[in-house]
C-alpha cells in the first residue's frame, strides 16, 4: 500500500508544481490574472480528464494484453509521446515559452530521485523486474541527482553554457528512453531476459502503478523537450 500511496502522492505533487509554474509563467508573459486563472483551470481539467481516461482503460487489466495492436503503447504511450513532441514545438515562439525561466524545466527533473526510489520498492513488491531499477540497468536516478547541480552551475554560477545544458537534456532523454525499452521488452519480449512469461505483473497496468508510465515518466520527457525548445529557440536569454 505504501508504494501505491507514493505513486499517487508524487503525481499530485508534480501536478501542483506544474500548475503553479504554468500560472506564474502566464503572469510573466503578460497574461491578465483572470485569464491566467482560467488557463490554469483548463490545464487542471485536462489532467483530470487524462486520469479519468486512464482509470477506464486500465479497468479489469484491459491494458495487459499481447494481441495486435498492443493496447498499452497504443492507448497510453503514443498519446503522451505526441504531446511531448508537438506541444513544446508548436508553442516554441509563444510568449509563455519565452517567459518561462529556463531553470525551471531543469530543476523539475530532481523529482526523478523519488521516482526511482519508488520504482525500487515496486520491484520489492514483485510488480516489476530488477533490471528496471537502479540495481539493474536503470540509470535514471543520475539525471535526478545531477539536476539541481546542473541547474545551480548553469543558472546561479553561470559556469555551464547552454550548449552543456542541451547535451544534458539529450542524455536525460536517452537514459529515460533506455528505461522504457527495458520495461517494454520485459513486458512484450521477456525472452530477451531469459523468461517465457512477462516479467511485469498485471498490477503495473492499472492505477496507481500506471501513473509511472502515463504521467511521471512522460512529464520528465516533456520537460526535457521544453528545455531543448527554449535553448534552441531563445539562446540569448539564460535565466
Amino acid at each position: 500500500m505504501s508504494v501505491q500511496i507514493a505513486y499517487t502522492a508524487l503525481t499530485i505533487i508534480m501536478v501542483i508544481i506544474i500548475l503553479v509554474g504554468y500560472y506564474k509563467a502566464l503572469q510573466k508573459s503578460g497574461t491578465t490574472a483572470n485569464a491566467s486563472r482560467n488557463k490554469t483551470l483548463y490545464l487542471l481539467l485536462a489532467f483530470l480528464a487524462w486520469f479519468i481516461y486512464l482509470h477506464f482503460v486500465s479497468q479489469n487489466y484491459f491494458l495487459y494484453n499481447f494481441s495486435f495492436p498492443p493496447r498499452f503503447p497504443l492507448l497510453v504511450f503514443i498519446p503522451t509521446l505526441l504531446c511531448i513532441i508537438f506541444v513544446p514545438y508548436i508553442n516554441r515562439n509563444s510568449p509563455l515559452v519565452k517567459a518561462l525561466p529556463k531553470s525551471w524545466p531543469v530543476y523539475y527533473q530532481t523529482f526523478r530521485i523519488f521516482v526511482e526510489i519508488t520504482i525500487y520498492y515496486t520491484f520489492i513488491a514483485g510488480i516489476i523486474p530488477i533490471q528496471t531499477t537502479f540495481e539493474g540497468y536503470n540509470y535514471d536516478i543520475l539525471i535526478g541527482l545531477t539536476a539541481p547541480i546542473i541547474g545551480y552551475l548553469a543558472f546561479q554560477k553561470k559556469w555551464l553554457s547552454e550548449h552543456a545544458l542541451l547535451i544534458w537534456n539529450i542524455v536525460g532523454i536517452l537514459v529515460l528512453a533506455s528505461v522504457i525499452v527495458i520495461a517494454m521488452t520485459s513486458f512484450f519480449a521477456p525472452q530477451l531476459w531469459g523468461s517465457e512469461t512477462p516479467l511485469i505483473a498485471k498490477e503495473f497496468t492499472i492505477l496507481p502503478y500506471l501513473l509511472l508510465a502515463s504521467f511521471l515518466a512522460p512529464s520528465a520527457l516533456f520537460m526535457h523537450s521544453l528545455s531543448i525548445v527554449q535553448l534552441l529557440n531563445h539562446p540569448e536569454k539564460s535565466q
